[in-house]
């Protein structure tokens, strides 16, 4: 099984650190709790040419909110032609948003999943399933 690069970024540390216990076992796991810190995060591992596969996103952030991070990071995909490539990150949205609304605009800035809170260790691993990260 490949090895993952994982950024999961959260403001809430109790969801942050089960994340992290989950995730941990499918590769190396970085955190950021804001939206800024997660961007500096994305072009860091761009930079050092170990980008993420896996990036899980809380939409409701403190600073910068979990749909504007999607926006921007798939913007920069699409500019640097990585947008519909194999090299495009997958984001999975982790949520206490109930709202369709925010859900479809999610979908709709590029996200490839939704999970809801409270978090469950067997929908991330069928999500990371489907998504083709895991077997």
């Amino acid at each position: 099984m490949k090895q993952l690069n994982i950024l999961i970024v959260e403001d809430d540390i109790v969801s942050l650190e089960f994340l992290d216990e989950i995730l941990s076992a499918y590769g190396t796991v970085d955190t950021a709790e804001s939206g800024k810190d997660a961007l500096h995060a994305f072009h860091v591992a761009h930079a050092k040419s170990t980008p993420y596969d896996l990036i899980t996103l809380d939409i409701g952030m403190p600073d910068i909110s979990g749909n504007e991070v999607l926006e921007k990071i798939r913007e920069w995909e699409y500019i640097k032609g990585f947008a519909g490539q194999d090299e495009e990150v997958k984001i999975i949205m982790v949520t206490a948003e109930k709202r369709m609304k925010e859900r479809i605009r999610s979908l709709r800035k590029g996200c490839e999943e939704f999970i809801s809170k409270p978090i469950e260790k067997e929908k991330i691993t069928a999500t990371l399933a489907a998504l083709g990260l895991i077997d």
